[in-house]
Order: C-alpha cells, then sequence, then structure tokens
C-alpha cells in the first residue's frame, strides 16, 4: 500500500508536468495542499484495506466466516449444517416367528460400530414370519460416518425379542458440518455466478436449503435457448421417483371456456412416454403440442371452447425431492426463464480392488475400511464429474496396504466419463 509520502510524490509529479506551477518548496501554499490531499488519499488506502480483509474470505475462519457470510446480499449465505444417512430399505429379523406385530416409528433402534439408527416408518411382521418387510431408518447423530454399504448387518439394541437387522440398500445422505475450504468455495462459486445472470444464484439457492425428502448436495445448471435445466442429486443417485396420475388427476378442466393454455392440476411431469390430450371429441398428440412439464401447461394450436379436457394414456408425477425443488424454483425464478428440475441419471459401477497386505494387518477390518473409504469417495462425485482409476488406487492406499495390484470397475480397467447429466454411484464394492 502507499504512504502519503509516495502519494504526495506522484501528485507533484503530475502537477509539475501538467501546470505552470513551480513553487512547490517545503512550506509553500501547494506543498501544503498537496500533503493535506495526500494524507487524504492515505487514510482512504487504509480503509479500503481495512474492508478488504473484513471480505477476504480467505482469511476468515469459523464464526468470522459465517459472519461475513451472513452479510452477502441479497439474503446472506449460511454454512450447511450436518446432515443424518438415511436407508429406504432396512429389514428387522425377530428372535422367533409369532403374531403380526406392528413397531411404531422411532421405536427400533439399532447399532452398527457405536453408530445409532431409528425406524421412519411402522416395521410391520406378518404372522408367522420372523423378518419384516424393507422400511426406513435414519441415523441418530449427523455426519457422514453415518453412511454405509447396502448389506450391512446391525446390533438390535431395543425393543426386545429382535435378534438383527440388515439394509438391503445403502445409508446415504449423511455428511459432515461444511469445512471452512468447502463453504469459501461455495461462496467464490456464488459470486463467479453473480455477473453472467442471476439463474446461477438457482443453483446456490438451492443447495443451501433443507426440504422436506432431503438436501440437494449436487446441482448442475445448463442454460440453453429453451430455458434452463437444473440436475440435481442428493448423493445417493435414486431421485428418480415417480407415481402415476389417478384420473382423477387426468381431468384438466369440466367445463374449460374459451382458451388455447391447459394446465394440467399435477405437476412436474416426467416425461417417460407419449399421451393424448382431448379438447372435447378432439385428440393432440403431446409431442405434437407446447408444452412446459415442469409446471403443466399444455399450449393448443389457437383458441377453443372447451367443455371437457382430459388426458388419455400414462401420466407420471416427479416425487421427493425433485418435485420439491421445481416447485421452490417456480417462486424465485427470473422472469420469462423456464426452469426444469430433473433427477441426475444414476450410473452405477461395481469396483473390485485387489490388495497386497503389510504382514500382521488386521485384513478384514481393513478391507472394511478400504470398500467404505471408496464408498463415500464414489458417491461423493458431482454430477458429470469422471471416476478415475488412479483415484480409487490413491483412497485404497491405507495404513496396512503394501501396494494396490489392480482395480477393476465394472470389470473393465478404465476410467468412467459419465454423461453431463449423469452421477456416478455405488453399486458394490469387492476388496480382494
Amino acid at each position: 500500500m502507499r504512504d502519503a509520502r509516495q502519494i504526495k510524490d506522484e501528485i507533484v509529479a503530475r502537477l509539475l508536468a501538467a501546470t505552470d506551477i513551480t513553487d512547490i518548496r517545503p512550506g509553500s501554499v501547494a506543498d501544503q495542499i498537496v500533503g493535506a490531499i495526500a494524507a487524504v488519499l492515505e487514510q482512504a488506502y487504509l480503509d479500503i484495506e481495512t474492508l478488504k480483509d473484513l471480505y477476504y474470505f480467505d482469511r476468515l475462519h469459523a464464526e468470522e466466516l459465517d459472519a461475513r457470510a451472513a452479510d452477502i446480499l441479497p439474503d446472506g449465505m449460511e454454512r450447511q449444517e450436518a446432515s443424518r444417512s438415511q436407508s429406504p430399505a432396512v429389514v428387522v429379523v425377530r428372535k422367533e416367528a409369532g403374531n403380526a406385530l406392528d413397531i411404531q416409528d422411532g421405536m427400533v433402534l439399532i447399532e452398527y460400530q457405536g453408530h445409532q439408527y431409528q425406524n421412519t416408518t411402522t416395521v410391520h411382521f406378518d404372522a408367522g414370519e420372523t423378518k419384516s418387510g424393507p422400511v426406513g431408518f435414519i441415523a441418530l447423530e449427523p455426519g457422514s460416518n453415518g453412511n454405509l454399504p447396502a448389506g450391512t448387518t446391525f446390533k438390535v439394541v431395543s425393543p426386545e425379542g429382535m435378534r438383527e437387522a440388515y439394509c438391503n440398500m445403502p445409508f446415504t445422505g449423511g455428511t459432515d458440518r461444511e469445512s471452512d475450504e468447502a463453504f469459501r468455495a461455495r461462496i467464490r462459486e456464488y459470486a463467479r455466478g453473480l455477473h453472467t445472470a442471476t439463474v446461477y444464484a438457482l443453483q446456490n439457492a438451492i443447495r443451501n436449503q433443507e426440504f422436506a425428502s432431503g438436501r440437494v448436495r449436487f446441482a448442475r445448471l445448463v442454460e440453453s435457448s429453451g430455458g434452463v435445466t437444473i440436475w440435481i442429486d442428493d448423493g445417493s443417485g435414486n431421485l428418480d421417483m415417480t407415481r402415476s396420475a389417478t384420473d382423477e388427476e387426468k381431468t384438466i378442466c369440466e367445463p374449460c371456456g374459451t382458451t388455447n393454455f391447459l394446465w394440467l392440476p399435477v405437476w412436474p411431469i416426467k416425461e417417460d412416454g407419449g399421451f393424448t390430450v382431448y379438447a372435447d371429441s378432439t385428440a393432440y398428440a403431446i409431442e405434437n403440442l407446447g408444452w412446459e412439464p415442469q409446471w403443466g401447461r399444455i399450449e393448443l394450436p389457437g383458441n377453443e371452447t372447451i367443455s371437457k379436457a382430459y388426458v388419455d394414456g400414462s401420466l407420471s408425477i416427479y416425487l421427493g425431492l425433485v418435485a420439491e425443488v421445481q416447485k421452490a424454483v417456480e417462486a424465485v425464478r427470473p422472469a420469462g426463464i423456464p426452469v426444469r428440475v430433473l433427477p441426475a441419471q444414476r450410473r452405477g459401477v461395481s469396483i473390485k480392488v485387489h490388495v497386497l497386505y503389510e504382514q500382521g494387518t488386521d485384513v478384514p477390518g481393513t478391507a472394511t475400511k478400504i470398500e467404505q473409504a471408496i464408498t463415500d469417495y464414489v458417491n461423493n462425485l458431482d454430477i458429470g464429474e469422471p471416476l478415475y482409476l488412479s483415484s480409487l488406487i490413491a483412497v485404497a492406499r491405507m495404513d496396512g496396504v503394501e501396494t494396490v495390484r489392480s482395480v477393476l470397475v465394472n470389470d473393465n480397467q478404465q476410467d468412467i466419463r459419465p454423461a453431463m447429466n449423469e452421477v456416478v454411484r455405488i453399486d458394490s464394492v469387492e476388496v480382494i
């Protein structure tokens, strides 16, 4: 930073070069004026440097970083808190078959290596059966250490009479509290998007929100002439969930009046096949009409006076996080810009790792650690992010491993390069 002396010397040099002033001796009127100006400018430099320190995020940590992020316009930014892992498919096994039994939400407590989980839906046993149907469980404590692979077997802490439990689908979605480094990176990403268009703020806004169905951990935004598409994922790769519309929901309006726009009563709609729109007796194939499935608007060729409009054919409605995010986006999207929220397409991988252990290593324990480390690494890849063999080798190298002999992904020694809307997620890990 320049001090008052340097500033004064520069002003004097410019005055002598650009004016007829020659009397710039110490104590002269010109010298006193220039000196006063230099002192004011030096203070301004100091104020600017102080302000830069306040908002130079790489110099801030912990509570200071949180406080400055809260001042970011328009609504501030908040650090993402830790989240709890969940599995939708845990089977509980009782010791003996008996009468039909229902155990209510939160009443079954299971444990694996000190981490405890409770049921989020009723555990039901049919009469004469020892195994329940698959039900949802959630970790009691947040954090990534609650994520577990499919097939994990649990001890049942309560109630009595239960033998064990196991998960048919992995526990995913558990995250640690956002670190200073990750928070700074998200702030920088938000700032980079400000100069291009407000649509980029959507990507950051949905990442920073907790929805009833979970949290958007990954989002990829792509602009096109038709608007904006945002692919999302919660870390599981399993957000592509839909239900079929009922016959009542397929009735668009009755009567409809004179219009060239029809609005489906349910949305967002998945484009997974053609259906026919009837305006009274006139049939229109949906692919021949202009329509926006994200909010169910259908445009007819022209104004028509319609008594009844309805859909004939299959109509799939998005559920869960995709539906919640789409509806949240509608409230904040830039005017005139259609925004479509879609689930990232899961690209499952089966990984086999052949390792040579050091002498005296706890082989089963180390193999379990390698499986979990690889699962965590892959399930944290972003949408469109490649999976490199070299990265898997690096993850597998840990205490007790002498060398990683080979890594196969889907039985091939090659990297996985997903499409821009695909997300790589673990199907299975085998350590040999």
